[in-house]
């Protein structure tokens, strides 16, 4: 299971959804990025929904979840690096305040 968290665009929600299935994930739930862009604050409000969640069909264990209650572009990430990559990841203030 992997949580990830964006800067809450409809580019970058589409950029996710467009990479998450490349990898053979779907969307466990009926909707698109544009879904999740227009009506995120409603979805949120009225559905409770935390996270946009992708799925493998064949090992529905592997998971990746959208948060969509906060946006990256409010947080600060620290930097760290992996794999010959700097990655933004959450600061554990940020994680504790989202929790």
């Amino acid at each position: 299971d992997i949580d990830l968290v964006l800067v809450l665009t409809r580019s970058n929600l589409s950029a996710a959804e467009t990479a998450l299935e490349s990898l053979g994930l779907r969307s466990r739930l009926p909707v698109d990025a544009g879904d999740i862009a227009a009506f995120r604050k409603e979805f949120i409000k009225k559905r409770n929904l935390i996270a946009w969640s992708f799925s493998n069909p064949q090992n529905p264990a592997e998971m990746v979840d959208l948060i969509i209650t906060h946006d990256m572009a409010k947080l600060k990430p620290v930097l760290i690096r992996a794999m010959n990559m700097t990655v933004p990841v959450l600061s554990i203030a940020d994680l504790i305040r989202m929790k």
